[in-house]
């Protein structure tokens, strides 16, 4: 069996900022909330992405010449245009920018792999009470782990009930007179962690027992 692997973009050591002691902040990517005021964009898409850094572009156009989808746009105000439907994430561009204004963004690694990159600073950890911080796009993405958002619609983003988190925490409720362990979360979302070994009748129940609830629930808010 393939080791079980997770996207991550970043790892940032000496984090002071996102929790007790020294710390270091782990950079998920992927994230299904899409929040508009979200602080790390770069990390909502569960893929690697090429990124562009128009500040170091001295815009020769040898990216745009070595790309092998013709994503890349040469132009004047932003330097270079990529087409995220066109780009394939192979790193090509990356390779002869001579100005390293170009950075794939994500990449996989196995829980041992983590495990023994920020091990790496433990001794900071235990001298100052810090730790691991998990962070950037969202680790519930990951794996098993899942967020479904509760609104009227996708566009407009509004809640169901007449309160804020009213709806998932209905949702939560009836799941939980169900036997199935739900988390109602921010963004009006109701999430699921079922574990790894997981049967497919399993997940049959989780997926009637979650639609049964819905139904329940609009009935009592629409």
């Amino acid at each position: 069996m393939k080791p079980l692997r997770g996207l991550i973009s970043n790892i940032e050591r000496f984090a002071i900022h996102d929790g007790p002691g020294i710390r270091t902040l782990v950079f998920m990517k992927g994230c299904p909330l899409k929040c508009l005021w979200c602080s790390s964009p770069q990390t909502q898409n569960p893929f690697p992405e090429v990124m562009h850094d128009a500040a170091r572009c001295q815009r020769c156009g040898t990216c745009a010449i070595a790309c092998p989808a013709e994503a890349m746009t040469l132009c004047n105000d932003e330097g270079v245009r990529i087409d995220r439907e066109l780009c394939k994430g192979c790193g090509e561009c990356i390779d002869v920018c001579p100005n390293q204004a170009l950075e794939l963004v994500g990449h996989h690694v196995t829980v041992e792999e983590l495990s023994r990159e920020v091990n790496k600073n433990s001794a900071f950890y235990r001298r100052s009470n810090g730790g691991i911080t998990i962070g950037g796009g969202a680790v519930r993405s990951m794996g098993l782990m899942a967020a479904i958002e509760l609104v009227k619609g996708k566009e407009t983003k509004e809640q169901i009930g007449m309160l804020p988190m009213e709806s998932p925490r209905r949702i939560e409720e009836l799941m939980w007179e169900k036997g199935i362990y739900a988390r109602a979360i921010p963004n009006e979302s109701i999430a699921l962690a079922p574990p790894f070994i997981i049967s497919e009748q399993e997940i049959d129940t989780i997926v009637d027992a979650l639609d049964s609830s819905i139904a329940q629930m609009e009935k009592e808010m629409l």
